[in-house]
C-alpha cells in the first residue's frame, strides 16, 4: 500500500462529496486507502463517507485538534500519509502521483509540501491566500501531530529536506460571507487558544493564532492588542525574528487598520529588512503610502512588488511552509494604482505605459480594474495632448465593452477640452471604419456646415443603431436630425423610457443650441400626430423644461405646449373612465402632474383661483422636477386682479390654520404647512414670524437669529420681527441685545396694551444690564 489518505470530519454534508471526488483521480492511479474518521457529526456527513470507503471509523471529539488527527493516522497502514479535509479540494494531483509512483523519490524524502489556495471569499475567486503546506508525510512511526489547536505536523527531517509539490489544494473553509461558519469557527478557536494561554502565556504560536482568529473575525482592535504581545514575546524571548516574519505582515495590516500607521511603517519596514522577497509587506507598504500622499515612495514600493511578482515562482519564499502569501495576485491592483500615482505626479508617458501593460496583461482582468485603468489612460493621454496614443489603445482593445467605456471616458473628457483640442479628436477618429467613425464624420460634416451632405448616413446610421445598448454620446444623432428635421418617431419608439430619458438628458446638456429648434420642430410634428408622435413630442418638451437654457416667457410657451401634448398622449394611453374622475394616483407621475397644471389652468379660466392655486400646490408634490413651471404659473395666477383677491384669502386661512397648530404645539404639522405655502406663495415677514415661533418652541435659538435678521433687512419695522428676535436673544440670555431689540420692537408696536408690556419688560431688562 503506497498511500493512505486520512482524514477527520464532523458534520461537512456540503463539503464532503465535493472533497472525495477529487481524491478519485490520485486513488485511480496508486495503490491507496481513504480513512474517514468521523468525531460526532449530526448530519449525513458519515451516510456520504460510507458511499466512497468502508473505512470509516467513529470516535467522539475531546477538544484536542493533534489527538483526533493521531487516531486519523493510526489506522494508516500505507507507506505515505496524505492529511486532507473536507473543506478542501484537490485539484491537481498530477505532480503527487509522479512523486509517489517514482522508488528513489519516495526513499529520498520524508515529507512534501502543497500549494494551499484559501478563499476567502468565494463570490470573489481573487481574494485567496497562498501557502505551501506540508500535507504528505512518511509513515515511518514518528510522525504525527501536537498541539491543543492550530496542530503542527512532526516528521523526521531528511537531509534532501522537504520535497515541494506543485499539486493544489483549494480551501473553502474561510469563508468570510459565510457569516454562521465565520462565527462558529471563532468562537470555537478563541476558547481553545485562551484555554491554551491561559496555561502557558508566553507561548508565540498560540499568541499569534488568537491575533489571527480576531483578525479573521473582524475584530481588528484586539487582533492588534494580541499581534503586539507577540511581537514583544519574540524580541523577549530572543526568538529569530525571520522564522516569525508572518508576525511582521499581521502586525503591519491590524495597526493600518487600527489607524496606527506610524506604527505599521515602522513594522513593515523591518519586516522588509529582514525578509525582502515578502511580497505582502511590499504591496501594503505600497498602499500605506499612497494613502498618505507619499506618492514618490508608493511608486517605489510599488515597483518592488511587481518586480518580485514577476518572479514569483522562483523565489525562496513561495514554498516556505511558514508563510502564508496573501498578495500574491494583486499585479493588477499595483499596476492600477501605479498608473494613477504616474498621472497624479505628472509622469504621464509612465502612466500610459504602465496602464498598456495592464490592459495587455490578459482578457480576464475585472471590469472594475479595466475601466479605471481606461480612465487614466485618457487623462494622461489627454493631459500629455497624445491624442493619437488614444486612437492606437482604443484599436488594440480586444473587449468590445472596454471599448465602449473607453469612448464613453474619451467623450466625457473631450467636451470639457478647448475648442482645437476637440476638433483635433474629432478629425482623428473621423479617420478610420465603424459607427463611431461615423458618428465623427457627420461631427466634421456640422462643423464644416455641410450637414446636408449626410443626410442618407444619419439615417442609415439612426436607423441602424441599438440605441438601448449604445453609449449615450450617439444622442449626437439626434442633434443632427432635429436640426435637418428628419423624423425621429420610428427610432424613438425602439427606446425604453430609461434610455429616452437618459439619450435627451445628455443632447440637452451637451448642445445647448437644441433648445431653441425644439418648438418648430415639434410644430412641424403636429400635422402627422399619432401616438408615437406624442410619446417623442412629449418626452423632448419634457427634457428641454428640465436641462435647456431657456428664458421666462420661453419656458412658459414651451410648458403649455407640453400640456397640451400631455393631455392628448393621456388620453391615448389611460382608460377614460380614469381621466374623467381625476385619478391622478393611477396616473405615470409625469402624466398625473401635467393633467393637474392643465386642470389648474382651466380652473383659472373659470374664475375659481383658490381651486386653482390649490391644484398648482398638490402638483408640486407629484412632479417637483419641473417645479420652474409651477411658479411662473402660479406668478401668473397671482398677477391676475380677481386672482390677488383670492389669493389674499387662500393665504389668510393658510396662515390662521399654521396658528391654530402652533398652539396646539403640533409643530411638525405647522412646519409641513409653512414649508408647502412658502414654496407657493414666498417667505413674507409673517410666514418668518411663525416660523420663528416655531424654532423658539424647539429651542433652535442661533438658526433663529439668522432666520429674523435676513428678514429684518428686508422689513426693518416690523414688530413681530423685531420683537421675537428680542425674545430670541433673552432666551439666550444675551439680554443687552434682548433689550435693544425690544425698544425697537416697542417704536413699531400697533397695539397700545402691548407696548405697555413691552415697556415693563425693558425696565427690567435694563436692570439685568446695568
Amino acid at each position: 500500500m503506497i498511500l493512505s489518505i486520512c482524514m477527520m470530519v464532523k458534520n461537512e454534508e456540503r463539503n464532503l462529496k465535493r472533497c472525495l471526488d477529487g481524491l478519485k483521480p490520485l486513488m485511480r492511479n496508486l495503490e491507496s486507502e481513504l480513512i474517514i474518521v468521523d468525531t460526532g457529526s449530526t448530519d449525513h456527513t458519515v451516510d456520504i463517507a460510507k458511499t466512497y470507503t468502508e473505512r470509516v471509523y467513529l470516535h467522539p471529539w475531546n477538544n484536542h485538534f493533534s489527538e483526533m488527527r493521531n487516531i486519523t493516522i493510526s489506522y494508516a497502514t500505507g507507506e505515505w500519509i496524505l492529511v486532507i479535509d473536507a473543506d478542501e479540494e484537490l485539484t491537481d494531483g498530477t505532480d503527487m502521483i509522479s512523486f509517489l509512483n517514482d522508488p528513489k523519490q519516495r526513499v529520498a524524502y520524508n515529507g512534501c509540501a502543497i500549494q494551499i489556495a484559501s478563499f476567502t471569499n468565494l463570490g470573489n475567486k481573487q481574494d485567496k491566500v497562498m501557502i505551501a503546506l506540508p500535507r504528505l508525510f512518511k509513515n515511518d512511526g514518528f510522525f504525527h501531530f501536537k498541539g491543543k489547536i492550530h496542530e503542527q505536523p512532526q516528521w523526521k527531517d531528511s537531509p534532501n529536506g522537504i520535497f515541494n509539490l506543485n499539486s493544489l489544494f483549494k480551501h473553502y473553509g474561510y469563508d468570510h460571507a459565510d457569516k454562521g461558519l465565520m462565527e462558529l469557527k471563532f468562537q470555537r478557536s478563541r476558547r481553545l487558544l485562551e484555554e491554551e494561554l491561559t496555561k502557558n502565556p508566553d507561548n508565540i504560536y498560540y499568541r499569534y493564532q488568537l491575533s489571527n482568529t480576531y483578525g479573521m473575525y473582524g475584530q481588528t482592535d484586539k487582533a492588534l492588542e494580541e499581534i503586539r504581545k507577540t511581537y514583544h514575546l519574540m524580541a523577549k524571548q530572543k526568538r529569530h525574528r525571520r522564522l516569525l516574519i508572518t508576525v511582521y505582515e499581521r502586525y503591519t495590516s491590524y495597526a493600518i487598520d487600527q489607524n496606527h500607521l506610524e506604527e505599521a511603517e515602522k513594522i513593515c519596514l523591518e519586516g522588509i529588512d529582514l525578509e525582502p522577497e515578502y511580497v505582502d509587506l511590499h504591496f501594503i507598504l505600497a498602499r500605506l503610502y499612497a494613502s498618505q500622499g507619499r506618492d514618490s515612495a508608493a511608486i517605489k514600493s510599488y515597483q518592488d512588488y511587481l518586480e518580485l511578482i514577476g518572479r514569483y515562482d522562483r523565489l525562496k519564499i513561495v514554498n516556505d511552509p511558514s508563510i502564508p502569501i496573501y498578495y500574491s495576485n494583486k499585479s493588477d491592483e499595483a499596476m492600477l494604482d501605479l498608473s494613477k500615482l504616474y498621472c497624479r505626479t505628472e509622469d504621464y508617458n509612465s502612466s500610459m505605459q504602465i496602464t498598456e501593460q495592464l490592459i495587455g496583461a490578459g482578457s480576464d482582468l475585472p471590469t472594475p480594474v479595466l475601466e479605471q485603468g481606461l480612465a487614466v489612460y485618457v487623462e494622461a493621454a489627454l493631459k500629455s495632448k497624445k491624442f493619437s496614443k488614444l486612437k492606437e489603445l482604443y484599436l488594440s482593445l480586444a473587449k468590445l465593452e472596454g471599448k465602449k467605456y473607453f469612448l464613453e471616458k474619451l467623450e466625457v473628457s473631450r467636451i470639457a477640452l478647448p475648442e482645437n483640442e476637440q476638433t483635433g479628436i474629432i478629425d482623428l477618429f473621423a479617420q478610420s471604419e465603424g459607427i463611431y467613425a461615423d458618428l465623427n464624420k457627420i461631427r466634421v460634416a456640422f462643423r464644416e456646415k455641410r450637414l446636408p451632405e449626410s443626410k442618407e448616413k444619419i439615417q442609415r446610421l439612426a436607423a441602424d443603431l441599438d440605441f438601448n445598448s449604445e453609449s449615450d454620446f450617439y444622442a449626437d444623432l439626434f442633434f443632427f436630425q432635429i436640426s435637418l428635421k428628419q423624423s425621429l418617431p420610428d427610432v424613438f419608439n425602439r427606446l425604453t423610457k430609461e434610455k429616452a430619458d437618459s439619450l435627451f438628458k445628455y443632447l440637452l446638456q451637451t448642445r445647448k443650441s437644441v433648445s431653441g429648434l425644439v418648438r418648430d420642430y415639434i410644430l412641424d410634428l403636429a400635422d402627422s400626430q399619432g401616438f408615437a408622435e406624442l410619446r417623442l413630442s412629449r418626452s423632448l418638451l419634457k427634457h428641454t423644461l428640465l436641462y435647456g437654457e431657456l428664458s421666462d416667457n420661453d419656458y412658459s410657451e414651451l410648458l403649455k405646449m407640453l400640456m397640451q401634448i400631455g393631455v392628448k398622449y393621456s388620453k391615448a394611453l389611460y382608460n377614460r373612465s380614469v381621466m374623467e374622475t381625476q385619478q391622478w394616483q393611477f396616473l405615470d407621475r409625469e402624466d398625473g402632474f401635467l393633467l393637474q397644471l392643465t386642470q389648474a389652468k382651466e380652473e383659472k379660466d373659470r374664475g375659481n383661483f383658490s381651486q386653482a392655486l390649490k391644484l398648482l400646490k398638490n402638483s408640486l408634490k407629484t412632479y417637483p422636477e419641473l417645479n420652474r413651471g409651477v411658479e411662473i404659473l402660479t406668478k401668473e395666477l397671482q398677477n391676475s386682479t380677481d386672482a390677488l383677491r383670492e389669493y389674499a384669502e387662500y393665504a389668510r386661512q393658510i396662515k390662521k390654520n399654521i396658528e391654530d397648530l402652533i398652539n396646539k404645539d403640533e409643530l411638525d404639522s405647522a412646519v409641513s404647512l409653512l414649508t408647502e405655502v412658502e414654496r407657493i406663495v414666498g417667505r413674507d415677514s409673517e410666514l418668518v414670524s411663525m416660523r420663528a415661533v416655531i424654532n423658539l418652541k424647539q429651542g433652535q435659538l442661533e438658526e433663529n437669529k439668522q432666520l429674523l435678521q435676513q428678514a429684518l433687512n428686508r422689513d426693518p419695522r416690523n414688530f413681530e420681527l423685531l420683537y421675537n428676535l428680542g425674545n430670541t436673544h433673552e432666551l439666550d440670555q444675551n439680554f443687552p441685545e434682548a433689550l435693544d431689540y425690544y425698544q425697537k420692537a416697542k417704536e413699531f408696536c400697533p397695539d397700545q396694551a402691548m407696548s405697555e408690556a413691552i415697556e415693563e419688560y425693558i425696565t427690567i431688562f435694563k436692570d439685568k444690564t446695568v
